[in-house]
């Protein structure tokens, strides 16, 4: 059983729509091998027969690589059950786990409403429709997921027509279905390997500037926080996840 939640819940967000959904970062365990998160979305607004999956994307400020779960149970998450999301279910090997540092992480909510493609090219940042559709679908929606479950954010910069929607991403090849889909996003700060720390040299006495290091790192962990207020997201995980000789001599 997992010890958890390591710290509070920090941050919650949604999307700008019509349904609101709303995702929530609970915490990690004390190995930071599961990373919990929660659905607070109120289901009751829309019909959930209509979801068609859900998919997480996480991705760290320390790296470009975008980690996907797509096998969530739906009737987990709109019954408000704890997400749990592990270094495997992203692709990894067995032994890994989540490294300091702070954490983006998306949740798609993809519907079974799908649009009527004319054309779809690889290389478009654009989608040509057969049929016209009407512009609170445009308004209520925030992305499209094609049938390969590529995401592509809808971009709500260029004014609605009724037979194109225009999206920030090119177009992957092999398009054959395109659904509406709402996003959330939630920022999650991963302390588990910093706060050992701060408690090893809290309890070391070895007479060798532990002192110091020791203020430093809460110095840091202090300004990652003031940094992660400000969303200064990328400044928060460098002060999380630098290099600093925490141990004792």
């Amino acid at each position: 059983m997992a010890d958890f939640p390591y710290y509070l819940p920090m941050n919650f967000t949604s999307t700008t729509g019509y349904f609101n959904i709303n995702l929530g970062f609970i915490g990690v365990d004390r190995g930071a091998t599961e990373m919990y998160l929660k659905d607070t979305s109120d289901y009751t607004m829309i019909d959930v027969s209509d979801i068609g999956k859900f998919i997480f994307t996480v991705s760290s400020f320390t790296d470009t690589e975008v980690y996907t779960y797509s096998t969530e149970p739906i009737n987990n998450i709109v019954s408000g059950g704890n997400i749990l999301i592990t270094p495997q279910k992203l692709g990894a090997g067995e032994g890994y786990s989540f490294e300091d540092g702070v954490y983006d992480i998306n949740e798609y909510l993809v519907t079974k409403n799908l649009i009527s493609i004319l054309t779809a090219s690889a290389g478009n940042k654009f989608v040509t429709l057969s049929t016209p559709i009407i512009e609170a679908q445009y308004d209520e929606y925030n992305v499209l997921v094609d049938n390969n479950d590529n995401i592509y954010n809808i971009n709500k910069t260029i004014p609605f027509n009724p037979n194109r929607i225009d999206v920030v991403e090119q177009l992957k090849a092999g398009i054959t279905s395109l659904a509406f889909g709402y996003r959330a996003n939630v920022k999650a700060e991963v302390t588990v390997s910093m706060d050992y720390d701060l408690g090893t040299l809290a309890t070391e006495e070895c007479g060798c500037h532990e002192e110091e290091r020791l203020i430093k790192l809460y110095f840091h962990k202090a300004m990652a926080q003031i940094a992660m207020d400000n969303q200064d997201y990328k400044r928060a995980n460098t002060l999380i996840s630098g290099t600093f000789n925490r141990s004792c001599c």
